[in-house]
C-alpha cells in the first residue's frame, strides 16, 4: 500500500506535564498542532508507524535502523520516569527495508542484534500521539537521523516508499525532530541569525509544497542555527516524492504550527494525500 501520510512533530520533552509542569502552556499553538496530526493518524488507523529520529542513533556515514523485536524507554533523565513507553516492532518491515537499502546501494541497516532504549525523539512524538490514538494498535519501525549527504537521504526515502508500496499495510511516517536551537539570547543555546532564518526557511519549504528542498537549504545556514532534524525530513521529502511517483497521487504540504519561545524552533507539519484523489 502506498505511503499514506507524513507528518513532522518536534520533541521537546517539556511538551510533557510531568516535565513541563506548566510551561508546556507556552507552546499551546504546538501541542494543539500535534493534537491534530494525532487525530489524523487516528483516522487513519495505521498498521505501523515509522519514527525518524536524530536522537535514535546518528552515524555520519550511515542510516541506523532499530533491531529487534520491541523497545522501552521512559523520561526518567527528565524527572519523569513514570511516564515510559513500550513499543513492538514491524520486524518484516524492517527487514524489507533493509533488503530495499542494500539493493539500491544506499548505507543504512541494522548495527546489532539489541534493541536500544526509546529516546525523547521517539518518546515525545509517542506521547502527544498518544493523546488521541491507542499505540497499541500500530507496530512501529524506528530510524535515526544521518550526515549522510542530501542525495542519500533522498534515495533513502524512496526505500522507504518502496518497501511501503509493496507492503499490504498501511503506513504512516513521522519525522521526529527540532529546528534552530539558537532563536534567542537567553535560551538554552544562545542566539545565532542563523536562527531565525533557519526557521523561516523551514517554513518556506513546507509552505511551497517542495519538501525535497530541504536537501538544498544552505549547509552554513544548517550548521550555525544548531538544527537537530533536517536529515529526517529530507527522508521523509525522498518517500513523499517516490510515494508521489508510484502511485501517482498528489500530495498537500501544511505548516501547522511554527513557533518558538524558549529559544528552541518547533515546526509541525503534514503531508498527506489531496482530498478526492
Amino acid at each position: 500500500m502506498p505511503l499514506k501520510a507524513a507528518y513532522i512533530l518536534p520533541h521537546p520533552p517539556l511538551a510533557v506535564r510531568e516535565i513541563g509542569l506548566g510551561d508546556e502552556r507556552k507552546i499551546e499553538k504546538t501541542l494543539e498542532a500535534c493534537g491534530k496530526v494525532a487525530r489524523r493518524i487516528a483516522s487513519l488507523a495505521p498498521d505501523t508507524i515509522l519514527i525518524i529520529s536524530p536522537h535514535a542513533a546518528y552515524y555520519a556515514d550511515w542510516i541506523y535502523i532499530a533491531e529487534g523485536t520491541s523497545a522501552q524507554g521512559s523520561f526518567a533523565q527528565f524527572g519523569a520516569p513514570l511516564n515510559s513507553f513500550r513499543v513492538h516492532y514491524d520486524t518484516d518491515f524492517v527487514e524489507a527495508l533493509v533488503v530495499e537499502a542494500e539493493a539500491q546501494a544506499v548505507s543504512a541497516g541494522c548495527v546489532s542484534g539489541a534493541a536500544r532504549p526509546l529516546d525523547h525523539g521517539v518518546m515525545v512524538p509517542l506521547y502527544l500521539i498518544e493523546e488521541e490514538y491507542a499505540l497499541a494498535s500500530s507496530r512501529f519501525v524506528v530510524i535515526g537521523g544521518s550526515g549522510l549527504a542530501p542525495e542519500e537521504l533522498i534515495a533513502f526515502g524512496r526505500c522507504i516508499a518502496r518497501v511501503a508500496e509493496k507492503s499490504a499495510k498501511d503506513i504512516v511516517l513521522v519525522a521526529s525532530g527540532d529546528l534552530s536551537h539558537k532563536l534567542k539570547a537567553d535560551g538554552p543555546y544562545g542566539f545565532d541569525p542563523a536562527g531565525p532564518l533557519f526557521d523561516e526557511a523551514f517554513g518556506r519549504v513546507v509552505c511551497s509544497g517542495k519538501p525535497l528542498d530541504f536537501a538544498s537549504l544552505d549547509k552554513d545556514l544548517c550548521e550555525d542555527a544548531a538544527e537537530c532534524g533536517l536529515s529526517g525530513f529530507t527522508m521523509l521529502a525522498g518517500a513523499i516524492e517516490e510515494t508521489a511517483k508510484l502511485s501517482g497521487d498528489e500530495f498537500s504540504s501544511e505548516l501547522l504550527s511554527l513557533e518558538g519561545p524558549f529559544g528552541v524552533g518547533y515546526g509541525v507539519a503534514a503531508f498527506e494525500r489531496k482530498k478526492g484523489e
